[in-house]
């Protein structure tokens, strides 16, 4: 977490910038009333990542309804990374450097017990499709 938090999102791979902006748009979508796979979707396919998307959403999903506490997402304009988002860059990180120890720790700190699975499948696939269309984690 500490390798991302309050960094500047422009100066990240283009992997975490895709996804600061995908979960800072998805909460932003709900705000708004609008259905965030149609409002994602667009930049999700022209970044090859369409597959993960209903993952993505998922994963969302969980966070919003499962979480153990709130979690907190800058505005889409904030230039730094917020905590909760590190957390989150983190976790994806773990699945990408196949640390599957650190990242389930890491997602029972995050959703209820009987959600920690469904987190877990989902943020392992946006990982694996992160890593397909060539924009994937590097480990830190």
């Amino acid at each position: 977490m500490y390798q991302f938090v309050d960094r500047q999102v422009s100066e990240m791979d283009d992997g975490a910038r895709f996804l600061v902006w995908a979960m800072r748009r998805w909460v932003h979508a709900i705000h708004e009333g609008q259905c965030p796979p149609s409002v994602i979707g667009p930049a999700f396919s022209r970044w090859r990542m369409l597959g993960a998307m209903p993952h993505f959403h998922l994963a969302m999903i969980l966070l919003n309804r499962q979480a153990r506490g709130a979690i907190r997402f800058a505005p889409m304009r904030c230039p730094r990374v917020a905590e909760d988002e590190a957390v989150l860059l983190a976790l994806v990180e773990a699945f990408a450097a196949h640390d599957n120890a650190r990242a389930h720790a890491t997602a029972s700190l995050l959703v209820e017990e009987h959600a920690i699975g469904g987190l877990v499948t989902c943020l392992t696939t946006v990982s694996d499709r992160l890593t397909h269309a060539g924009i994937g984690m590097a480990p830190c």
